[in-house]
C-alpha cells in the first residue's frame, strides 16, 4: 500500500502549480524510498521482492526525473 501511494505522488508531481513544489516531491520521495531500501538492506524490514523491486523502479523513476530523463 505505501509504495502505490509513493507511486501516485510520482505521478502527481507533474501536475503541480509550480516547478518548486515538483521538485520538492521529487526529492522527498526518493528520500523516503531511499530510507526504505536501506533499512531492508540493514535487515531491520523485511518486505516481499515485488515490493522491493517497486521501490527500485520508484527509486530509478524519480531519480531520473531529478536529473532531466524524462
Amino acid at each position: 500500500m505505501f509504495c502505490l501511494v509513493l507511486h501516485y505522488i510520482l505521478h502527481q508531481s507533474g501536475n503541480s502549480d509550480t516547478q518548486a513544489v515538483d521538485n520538492s516531491q521529487r526529492y522527498s520521495s526518493r528520500k523516503v524510498v531511499s530510507a526504505l531500501l536501506e533499512v531492508n538492506g540493514r535487515g531491520y524490514w523485511e518486505t516481499s521482492e515485488s515490493n522491493l523491486q517497486l521501490l527500485r523502479d520508484l527509486y530509478q523513476e524519480v531519480e531520473d526525473r531529478i536529473e532531466g530523463i524524462e
